[in-house]
């Protein structure tokens, strides 16, 4: 069992051998071949081209503004390595894309009609433009139009979410009509481009945006630098360079906003001390008009008045810078987080050095979460910070309000002396100053609002945006898909590599006897090997098959061929194994599976013999299709009639094969209902005998074994056993039933003759040409 496990499992194929394989099955590589490059040239034909617009920029980074003189130069080229990160994310988020989409109406696609294509229209070429205005988020949408000569759009072929639609319309430039998908807004872009059939398909925005961005990628040049490659994927080099460009204005306009944030929180604040100043000294107005007190002219009095009104100015300046540190810590208190405005007059480097800090933290926290969310570790990180950066403003906020209230009290106390010294002066005159003390303080402060008021907007105007474009948008011209030169030399190789494989498995899968080699190691005689023989012309291939009934027998006299000489060995091996016997030798022939060619096989070693001038007779023991009678004309009487007792003559039914004078056969004749039964007649036996006296050998060609009983019958009266192998046919498993019949002695002197190798030599497999096509219970077919 071991030895036919290894028999089976023996599947390697040398590659000498799976060459010569796939040489001899050229005609599956042409066609093969064919198929993969027609699919090739066809697929590059109707595939669209994909070109990549390309574009780099420079990320800039203000952090270097707020380091601090002590920051390494190691951890500065860090943090504007990060933050470069995080603006190169941002710009590829979907927020910007969306933005972009919107802007192109990239939604709405436009196609013209091509060979084997519809190539995209973008740009110029477009003859004009529509818009689908009671489009749903989740509608798509087509139609196609085109523009006459009197420049009317006609549209028709209307769809709307895969529904075929009727309709024709006809609209001028800047026309708004109902159409089966909606109104259409009708717009003429001025390039001629007349009885051009343009089709329009609207996609929905969330499909848009997914094809869109798939293709879009943005990453840096290198890690030492932060300029980013941008480049898109698009069929319309047009449309590619303008979505590249749009990308980078959205983001740098999103930047400006995120930077003018500050700005804006500023402006705000300064217009609200700046309204209420401004009814304050409306209001001074007034009293100084009601007012017409004349100024007391004594010179201590004035003394007193101007230091009252450098105490009161610089107490007023007090309460305002107290003022503005305590809206920011009313602000940081919130549970929200607000930016915080700069450049208010904070002269505490204490709290405008974190302010900045918080700002610009808040600022990359929200642009973070924006493109995130507010789970992200990254943003959880930001909050951290911006926490500690509360706290410690509002730390150094209440010890600036200590320190402004502790100035406050020694002015005040300043001003009590002044008070105690002015008391003699006039009542009116006291009120008169202190009034016009009041206006001119307010005034001052006044002015200095609207100054850091105008700084603020120039410097909202003037920012400067955070990238640098260095390569704008471009195209190459150049498609990147298909790849004509990789499909083409894609398809070659799966057109080679197909066959082959196919040719590889089937003759790995295949468990059938090949050739002499799966025979090693079994215990039953070889005989010989009979290779295939292929017919030198049709006209002999014809005859075999059907010429005049007969068939032919390539055994003949000075033939030289590989076939002849394979008989020729078989005759000398078996003349070897008989030579020890005197008299006639009965031999038959038997296989397990029809079309072993068992009849093929009998009437051409026969022959062999019968050129050394032995006497020979073919016996037509398959009385079941009466294979072995063709080669005689299959005439009407036969053994069959002899055994039946419808003749008495055998010897009348003998007939010579017209081939070899000394070859004799005894057909079959009438195909009985009854074989079995007509071979277990003495008569056969008795015939037997008699025909011993007359032959040197009687080769009987039998059914094949197991399946009838009329083998069996036979071997009773036979000598010698020749089993037939055929390769390609019988399968490795059936080798063990085959020894197992070899010693229980089931058949006389059993020996193997291995059938249809192939005539070159060597190691294959492959199906047969002869022997029996048909079922032993079916329909008689020609042989």
């Amino acid at each position: 069992m071991a030895r036919r496990n290894r028999q089976q499992g023996d599947n390697a194929i040398p590659i000498t051998e799976l060459l010569r394989l796939c040489i001899a099955h050229w005609q599956w590589f042409v066609i093969s071949l064919f198929v993969t490059m027609s699919a090739a040239v066809l697929y590059i034909l109707t595939t669209a081209p994909v070109y990549v617009s390309r574009a780099s920029v420079l990320i800039k980074d203000d952090s270097n503004k707020r380091t601090s003189s002590n920051s390494s130069f190691n951890s500065f080229s860090e943090n504007h390595r990060s933050n470069a990160k995080e603006e190169l994310k941002a710009m590829q988020s979907p927020a910007i894309m969306t933005e972009a989409i919107k802007r192109l109406d990239l939604d709405v696609n436009y196609t013209g009609e091509g060979y084997f294509f519809d190539p995209v229209i973008y740009g110029e070429g477009l003859p004009a433009k529509v818009k689908l205005l009671d489009a749903g988020r989740n509608d798509k949408a087509s139609f196609t139009f085109n523009v006459q000569e009197d420049g009317v759009v006609c549209m028709w072929n209307f769809k709307k979410n895969d529904s075929e639609l009727a309709g024709f319309f006809r609209a001028a430039d800047g026309d708004t009509i109902a159409t089966p998908v909606g109104r259409v807004v009708v717009s003429l872009t001025g390039y001629p481009r007349h009885n051009t059939n343009i089709n329009v398909t609207r996609n929905t925005p969330d499909n848009t945006l997914e094809d869109f961005h798939s293709r879009f990628e943005a990453s840096f040049e290198n890690k030492y630098t932060t300029i980013a490659n941008l480049r898109i994927k698009d069929v319309s080099t047009k449309r590619g360079k303008a979505i590249l460009q749009t990308i980078i204005d959205i983001y740098n306009e999103n930047w400006l906003i995120d930077k003018n944030q500050i700005a804006v929180s500023t402006d705000s604040f300064l217009e609200r001390r700046i309204e209420l100043l401004q009814k304050e000294l409306w209001e001074l107005d007034g009293k100084i008009a009601q007012s017409n007190i004349k100024q007391n002219d004594k010179a201590d009095g004035n003394t007193i008045i101007v230091q009252k009104q450098e105490s009161e100015k610089e107490l007023l300046a007090l309460s305002n810078q107290r003022e503005v540190v305590q809206y920011l810590v009313n602000l940081l208190n919130e549970e929200k987080n607000y930016l915080l405005p700069d450049n208010i007059g904070l002269e505490n480097t204490n709290i405008q050095t974190p302010v900045n800090e918080y700002n610009t933290t808040l600022l990359r926290r929200n642009t973070i979460a924006q493109n995130s969310s507010d789970k992200n570790p990254i943003v959880q990180d930001y909050d951290i910070r911006l926490k500690k950066l509360k706290e410690t403003i509002i730390t150094a906020a209440e010890n600036e309000i200590n320190a402004i209230n502790a100035q406050m009290k020694l002015i005040k106390k300043t001003e009590t002396n002044s008070n105690v010294a002015f008391a003699s002066n006039t009542e009116q005159t006291k009120i008169q100053q202190s009034l016009l003390r009041q206006q001119k303080v307010k005034n001052t402060l006044y002015l200095f609002l609207l100054q850091k008021r105008e700084e603020n907007i120039l410097s909202k105007e003037y920012t400067a945006s955070n990238t640098r474009v260095i390569t704008p948008p471009a195209s190459s011209g150049v498609p990147i898909a298909p790849m004509k030169k990789n499909v083409l030399l894609l398809a070659l190789v799966i057109g080679v590599l197909l066959p082959a494989l196919v040719i590889f498995f089937r003759e790995i899968s295949n468990n059938k006897i090949r050739d002499k080699k799966d025979l090693e190691g079994i215990d039953i005689p070889l005989l010989g090997e009979i290779p295939i023989h292929i017919p030198e012309s049709k006209k002999e291939a014809k005859k075999q098959r059907c010429g005049k009934g007969e068939r032919a027998i390539v055994v003949k006299n000075g033939c030289r061929d590989i076939t002849n000489e394979a008989f020729r060995v078989l005759r000398t091996n078996l003349q070897f194994m008989t030579k020890q016997r005197e008299g006639c030798e009965v031999i038959i022939l038997t296989s397990f599976n029809p079309g072993s060619g068992k009849t093929f096989l009998s009437m051409n070693i026969a022959a062999g013999f019968a050129l050394k001038n032995e006497r020979v007779l073919v016996i037509d023991g398959d009385m079941r299709h009466g294979s072995a009678s063709s080669y005689a004309g299959s005439p009407k009487t036969g053994m069959s009639n002899y055994l039946s007792r419808g003749i008495d003559d055998i010897y009348s039914t003998i007939t010579t094969c017209s081939d070899c004078e000394n070859l004799h056969i005894l057909p079959v004749g009438t195909i009985p209902p009854n074989p079995t039964e007509l071979l277990n007649d003495k008569r056969f036996g008795e015939i037997i005998g008699e025909l011993r006296n007359r032959y040197d050998y009687i080769f009987i060609d039998c059914p094949p074994i197991d399946i009838v009983a009329d083998t069996q019958i036979i071997e009773e009266f036979a000598d010698r056993t020749l089993f037939v192998v055929r390769a390609g046919l019988l399968q490795c498993n059936m080798l063990d039933e085959l020894e197992n019949i070899y010693k229980a002695k089931r058949l006389k002197n059993l020996s193997l003759i291995l059938n249809g190798i192939y005539s070159g030599g060597g190691y294959n497999r492959y199906g047969y040409r002869y022997g029996y096509r048909y079922g032993y219970y079916g329909e008689k077919k020609g042989k």
